[in-house]
């Protein structure tokens, strides 16, 4: 019995025959695309630490910024800056910076340094909005004054990136170092 070799043949012009007569491009659009429609992200938003400038005098204040790169939906921000404070000391007001709210948001800025234990607790929030923020720009604005001679490495602890609805989104937090001569 070879009967099943005889359905081969009619199977063929059973698939073929729905594209008789079709042309390569319609025939293509038939086909599913390669590539989904989908935007997919470039990669995490990565939030980093910018002095004005690497040393610093005792006396100096040491202005830094935090800047985030490659946001998408960003409805949050939350951290905790610590700094060596046997070299600097934080001087108030933190100064929020136009990323949060570049679009017209409505935003919430917290910057405060309790008890003076070395690091200042920063949330920054967009209120209300159903979409976040998106792309580069600067979160904050820190100054410090340089106190004594010393190394003293900005570091990021308990660091989030959240979206409007509060779920986590990848971010990578850089740290850097100033030196006081």
């Amino acid at each position: 019995m070879r009967r099943p070799l005889l359905y081969i043949p009619l199977l063929l012009v059973a698939v073929a025959l729905p594209f008789a007569g079709c042309s390569d491009d319609e025939i293509n659009m038939i086909r599913p695309p390669d590539e989904p429609d989908e935007e997919i992200p470039a990669g995490p938003a990565v939030v980093r630490l910018v002095p004005s400038r690497p040393v610093y005098d005792v006396g100096d204040l040491v202005m830094v910024q935090v800047v985030i790169d490659n946001a998408g939906n960003v409805g949050s921000v939350s951290f905790k800056l610590r700094y060596d404070l046997q070299v600097l000391v934080f001087v108030p007001p933190a100064i929020e910076g136009p990323f949060m709210s570049g679009d017209g948001a409505n935003t919430v800025f917290l910057a405060t340094d309790p008890g003076g234990a070395g690091e200042v607790v920063v949330v920054l929030s967009r209120m209300g909005a159903a979409q976040g923020a998106e792309g580069s720009g600067t979160l904050a604005v820190f100054q410090f004054q340089a106190v004594a001679a010393g190394n003293c490495g900005f570091a990021f602890t308990g660091a989030t990136v959240k979206d409007p609805q509060a779920r986590n989104l990848p971010a990578a937090f850089n740290t850097v170092s100033v030196r006081v001569e």
